[in-house]
């Protein structure tokens, strides 16, 4: 039964393939089956300790006085510590006031003195409470600070981090966790400063008052009140532990569920899968719904416990000094201000659990960020990096050996040299490691063996920045950010003038596509550039390329998503717009290769033929030539269907513009 209900659990997070899972069959798992399954997701155990030691390591800054490097922090430190002593001499002056009110009010001789202390009662826990407003507004600055300081760090090293770090990990779950890590962080600090500071000087203030005005017995109570009342509270939070982690699970679960389906809306309308993942999400909320139920049914007891022991103290101490006072050895007033103090120091002791749980989660939720600030980039700057020398582009693989994974090798003893200054197309069959090629230029990945030279220099004794910033790619899958159209062409470019961006945008048919829509070149384009077709988002990130002005240009499949017309305009404005750059292109689309200076033809058996495109294609026992002839006989019919097309559109009243839009987005999907 266990094993089918990991099975279960298993086909619902990790396939889509109703196929695989009986139809629309979703029962809930019990806890043990969940908590042991998801457990075994996530390898955070046993950990806790470590990493709360590991946030105050991270949090010390900003709790203790001079350990910040900016001085102004320090200042806003060191004064939060000042008001916290004015309020703390106020909040324990108050029941000191209280007791002789009630002495003078039980005394007839000193009953006009009592409204005095009375009035001092009330000035004391108004000045507390105002300097503990006053302390809280320079705590919430110091978060604020210690939370963009965290969260700048973390961006920093997420962008460090090489491909082989973002690829193989969820970028959804992970910018989940991180957020979750984030705001613990904030929390963590939050409750240092605002609640364990004063509970430990309340701690200790209350043990030297109880002593002083009430004697051992009051002192030594309200230390085993105090002991009796965090042992419970730690050792029935310990307990709730996995229980609230498997909640957690549940929920990053469900979230990670949810931004995945809609992120999928197409797939999921066109397999008319609604109902298999409303089941799927359904099964997991009701899971997290159990859980919940059980960590407030725990938490109930808790509470329970914890104001049993509260009442125990409060008690004791209530018979104690009634038997005092009938022995005359305590007033009236002894009693109010032992009761007080209890009262005042004990109440904390509520949030105490709270906060203990708050930080047994973020142990939870911030192990995963520090697992991600360990990773260590692959590909880093050698200590004695020099800055790049650009000569013209050109770049040289020599000897080259390189696989994703040690056993299966992509590239091997390769030796190709792209020269300065020429248009070179790159072209073989699917699989040979072309775009591969481009991951090592741009220095991505490292080779397992042998160099990658631009202008003869080996990039690993280079600064990346300094090469890297001369080269421009233009994936085969465009990347737009959700923003307007004018800061997704001006990405990366410098000193361009709007004119500039018109200029290139016309060569490439995309000016009056932006004119038409309702804020022009300001318009959003939508998440990953939903409100452009394929072939426009293209295009767009063509044009971002040819503003960028970078000297070493690399097209991976271009043209993959154009219709012939718009294919043809964006060669020519490559062409028109290139001057002396370095152009490597990747295609299949064979007939483009007629605009490029040279050709470069792999195969897997590692064999080459470099040489223009007119020239090899009429060398007959070539296999370029072979590979061209396949191409003409497999395109034959599509070049006929564009022809036709186009003598139709000619004659449709509707702008050739939207046409093309719309054929490019049909190519897009049988694509």
């Amino acid at each position: 039964m266990i094993r089918q209900g990991q099975k279960t659990l298993n086909n619902i997070t990790k396939f889509r393939s109703f196929s695989q899972l009986p139809q629309y069959n979703f029962n809930v798992q019990s806890k043990k089956e969940d908590l042991s399954l998801l457990e075994k997701m996530d390898p955070r155990k046993n950990k806790d300790l470590a990493t709360k030691l590991r946030i105050l390591q991270y949090i010390k800054p900003y709790i203790i006085p001079f350990y910040h490097q900016d001085k102004e922090i320090n200042k806003t430190i060191l004064k939060s510590y000042g008001y916290m002593f004015l309020s703390k001499s106020f909040f324990y002056a108050g029941p000191i006031s209280l007791k002789y009110a009630i002495n003078y009010l039980a005394s007839a001789s000193l009953i006009s003195q009592a409204p005095m202390f009375i009035l001092g009662y009330g000035l004391c826990y108004s000045a507390y409470v105002f300097f503990e407003g006053q302390r809280n507004k320079i705590l919430a600055n110091i978060s604020q600070n210690a939370l963009r300081e965290i969260s700048q760090q973390t961006y920093e090293h997420l962008l460090k981090l090489d491909p082989s770090f973002h690829f193989g990990e969820s970028q959804r779950q992970t910018i989940f966790d991180i957020t979750k890590a984030q705001k613990a962080i904030e929390s963590n600090l939050k409750s240092v400063s605002s609640f364990f500071i004063p509970f430990i000087s309340d701690v200790v203030l209350s043990s030297v008052f109880l002593l002083y005005h009430c004697g051992p017995f009051v002192f030594l109570s309200f230390l085993m009140t105090y002991g009796g009342y965090i042992w419970f509270t730690f050792d029935l939070t310990n307990s709730r532990r996995k229980g609230m982690g498997l909640q957690k699970k549940y929920e990053r679960l469900a979230d990670f569920t949810l931004s995945e389906t809609l992120s999928n809306y197409y797939n999921v309308k066109y397999y008319s899968a609604e109902k298999f993942e409303i089941n799927r999400y359904t099964s997991i909320l009701e899971n997290y719904k159990n859980q919940t139920i059980e960590n407030q049914r725990t938490l109930a007891q808790l509470n329970s416990g914890q104001r049993f022991v509260f009442s125990i103290g409060l008690t004791s101490n209530m018979i104690y000094g009634a038997y005092k006072v009938q022995k005359g050895l305590m007033t009236a007033g002894d009693i109010v201000l032992m009761q007080s103090l209890m009262m005042q120091v004990l109440q904390p002791l509520f949030f105490l659990g709270v906060q203990w749980r708050e930080w047994t989660n973020s142990a939870l939720d911030i192990q995963r960020l520090f697992k991600i600030m360990d990773t260590k980039p692959k590909i880093q700057d050698s200590p004695n990096a020099v800055d790049f020398v650009y000569k013209g582009g050109e770049i040289e693989f020599s000897n080259i050996k390189f696989g994703y994974s040690n056993d299966k090798v992509i590239i091997d003893n390769m030796n190709v040299t792209f020269g300065k200054g020429k248009w070179i197309s790159l072209v073989g069959e699917s699989g040979l490691g072309k775009t591969t090629m481009f991951n090592l230029i741009f220095r991505l990945y490292d080779p397992q063996q042998g160099s990658v030279l631009i202008d003869g220099q080996d990039i690993k004794n280079l600064k990346m920045e300094s090469f890297r910033s001369k080269i421009c790619v233009v994936s085969q899958n465009p990347y737009l950010f959700n923003d307007t159209v004018m800061s997704n062409l001006l990405y990366g470019s410098k000193n361009k003038k709007q004119e500039d961006v018109i200029e290139v945008c016309k060569k490439l048919n995309l000016h009056d596509l932006f004119m038409s829509l309702p804020q022009g070149y300001q318009t959003l384009v939508g998440e990953q550039g939903n409100k452009f077709s394929g072939g426009e988002k293209q295009r767009i990130s063509i044009a971002r390329c040819l503003l960028n002005d970078a000297q070493i240009i690399l097209l991976d499949e271009p043209t993959s998503s154009l219709d012939s017309i718009n294919e043809d305009r964006v060669m020519k404005a490559i062409e028109q717009l290139r001057k002396d750059k370095t152009i490597i292109m990747i295609t299949h689309r064979l007939h483009l290769n007629s605009y490029t200076n040279e050709v470069i033809y792999l195969t897997k058996d590692g064999y080459k033929e470099q040489g223009k495109h007119s020239h090899l294609i009429q060398e007959k026992n070539t296999r370029y030539s072979k590979f061209w002839d396949n191409f003409v006989v497999l395109d034959h019919s599509d070049t006929n269907s564009v022809k036709v097309d186009q003598s139709e559109n000619s004659l449709n009243e509707k702008p050739q513009k939207k046409q093309n839009g719309q054929k490019e987005e049909e190519e897009e999907k049988m694509e």
